[in-house]
């Protein structure tokens, strides 16, 4: 009987830890996005939210996350990871806390979000040099500007 509840213990335990709330990489051309329902094609512009529980939404477009962000507001769901691609290394995932946006009609992003993420703020800094209608946003800002 003892063994019985230590094997419990054990299977409880390694369950748990098969639920990871960590995001997940995306499959270009084989998955949806979890708004527009258009299949996910450009690895510069892919994002994806992460809830608590671990489930994992993953979008097209910025700006398509953003919306279903606002749609599900109500709904109090709480996010583990919020993360975006990286426009200067395609299919690379950073948190949204961590990254830098630049939006520009240069970005042409599948749903017309025109919004690109780096992880390097000299990156951004010297794109802007050469793309004087870009313009350096912060996450707080797009969540308010993308709707």
């Amino acid at each position: 009987m003892k063994n019985l509840i230590h094997i419990f213990n054990l299977l409880v335990i390694l369950s748990t830890w098969s639920c990871a709330t960590k995001p997940e990489s995306i499959q270009y051309g084989k998955e949806n996005c979890s708004f527009c329902k258009m299949t996910i094609m450009d690895p510069k512009f892919g994002s994806e939210l992460v809830t608590d529980k671990g489930k994992i939404f993953k979008f097209d477009d910025l700006s398509c996350m953003i919306k279903y962000m606002k749609m599900n507001e109500e709904n109090s769901v709480e996010y583990q990871h919020i993360v975006v691609n990286q426009f200067d290394k395609p299919s690379e995932l950073i948190e949204t806390s961590k990254a830098f946006f630049l939006t520009s009609p240069k970005y042409q992003s599948p749903m017309m979000g025109n919004t690109a993420s780096f992880a390097d703020l000299k990156v951004v800094e010297k794109l802007m040099k050469t793309d004087t209608v870009a313009k350096k946003q912060t996450w707080e800002a797009l969540l308010n500007t993308l709707k």
